[in-house]
């Protein structure tokens, strides 16, 4: 691949992540007003013709990284570490 070649990649990257986000932001406005649609029918499921509609609360359990390190301090947390390796790319 030739530098030209190579910006011709970049600039139709640039455009699909435009078009992306704009698609982003219509289902997020799509998923909005399902939710309202949903709260304001008092509804936790729905069921349509084509669609099963639920909008219920869920919760997670995760660890305090800050509580942990005051507790066990820094190396007494380190055995519990999990390290991720990975490729990033970025363009600007």
């Amino acid at each position: 691949m030739t530098k030209q070649e190579l910006e011709t990649k970049v600039n139709e990257l640039r455009e699909n992540k435009a078009m992306l986000e704009e698609v982003q932001n219509l289902v997020k406005a799509l998923e909005h007003e399902i939710i309202g649609y949903m709260v304001d029918n008092n509804l936790d499921t729905e069921i349509t013709e084509t669609a099963k509609i639920t909008y219920k609360t869920q919760s997670r359990k995760g660890l305090d990284k800050d509580k942990l390190t005051e507790d066990l301090g820094t190396e007494g947390i380190k055995k519990y570490e999990k390290v991720t390796t990975y490729n990033v790319l970025r363009v600007k």
